[in-house]
């Protein structure tokens, strides 16, 4: 992460202080939530742990909410005076290759007391992202450091995490060699989804103990992480807001970065489940051990309330109702039916195709 302080003071500052403002009138947040709750549009969502993103310029989106809500009690032009400010700030940063071209400027506000957000990756390589502070003393993203393990570029080295993990709920289960070979051929099939979101198959414990941020961060001051990082807004006591954008290389081939594309450590592992499961060569041992996997990844997220709850984010099918299952059962602090449980295997196991 590179750290880009900003100005004394400037135009761009005052404005973003006064976003600020204005977002902490109890008023604004019943009129996001209010926006949000009758779908008017597509310009504000709640995304992971209890945020709220509404958008400033993305492409395909609208920017209405801010702009009704926000912008209207600001000077003429000031959401314009940010983003430029965003850019400039951006380009100072001396790993962004020339070329880069930005966008998909959006608002990320917390109220009150939230949650880390889960660690995920939603941009990737050669793209960069930026977060804008726009209440000052907050502290930065947290990112996965460099002591935090390498990108799983392998069936042996996933497969190696996965037998850990296991390890640690039943020393018995092992990756049969039809598993393992499942996984090889989903490394042919998908090697660059292994490439940029292979770090996200690390344990969720993993990735918690070893992320990093950095502290007490002014307003106006900007930070910036290349993609395929795995990364998370950090627990905040009180209102936090940022504004993020990400660049993509002006060469008509980079993928830009899809605001609605997001992987986390269950979202990643509920893809591979289901591409090792629809090889249809998978015994019910096997598919025991794909499920007991799941249920790591949701265990050790240390989910504390329905805010984090992911199973909304899955496509429609068995495994979202499977993790709907497991989430319920781990906020309750294991004190469901150990033999519901049990039944909640069964029954998953015999099932022959996941819906894709």
């Amino acid at each position: 992460m590179v750290l880009i302080k900003p100005p004394m003071r400037g135009k761009a500052i005052r404005i973003l202080e006064e976003i600020q403002t204005i977002i902490n009138l109890p008023e604004v947040k019943k009129k996001f939530e209010k926006w949000i709750d009758m779908d008017k549009d597509d310009s504000a969502r709640r995304i992971n742990s209890g945020r709220l993103e509404i958008f400033l310029k993305a492409e395909g989106k609208s920017s209405a909410a801010f702009d009704t809500i926000v912008g209207k009690l600001l000077e003429p032009c000031a959401k314009d005076t940010i983003l430029e400010y965003a850019q400039r700030q951006a380009r100072k940063d001396c790993r962004l290759p020339r070329g880069h071209q930005f966008g998909n400027f959006s608002l990320i506000v917390s109220y009150g007391g939230v949650a880390a957000q889960h660690p995920h990756i939603d941009l990737v390589d050669p793209n960069h992202q930026f977060g804008l502070v726009v209440t000052g003393g907050t502290d930065s993203t947290q990112f996965l450091g460099t002591g935090g393990g390498q990108r799983s570029h392998s069936p042996g080295s996933v497969a190696e995490v996965w037998q850990g993990m296991m390890g640690d709920s039943n020393p018995n289960s092992a990756m049969s060699p039809e598993l393992l070979g499942a996984l090889e051929k989903a490394f042919e099939k998908v090697p660059d989804e292994f490439k940029h979101f292979g770090n996200l198959l690390l344990p969720p414990k993993h990735l918690q103990d070893n992320m990093e941020k950095l502290e007490g961060l002014d307003c106006g001051a900007l930070i910036s992480l290349p993609g395929s990082v795995v990364h998370a807004a950090p627990a905040a006591m009180s209102n936090r807001a940022m504004i993020f954008f990400s660049s993509c290389p002006d060469d008509g081939e980079t993928p830009e970065y899809d605001p609605d594309d997001q992987y986390t450590g269950v979202t990643f592992i509920e893809r591979v489940i289901r591409w090792l499961w629809n090889k249809g060569s998978l015994g019910k041992p096997d598919k025991m051990v794909l499920l007991g996997l799941m249920e790591q990844y949701v265990v050790q997220r240390e989910v504390k309330d329905k805010a984090q709850f992911e199973h909304s984010h899955l496509p429609e099918g068995e495994l979202r109702g499977f993790v709907k299952q497991l989430e319920k059962f781990t906020l309750s602090k294991g004190n469901g039916n150990a033999k519901w449980k049990a039944n909640l295997f069964e029954k998953m196991a015999k099932c022959s195709k996941l819906k894709a």
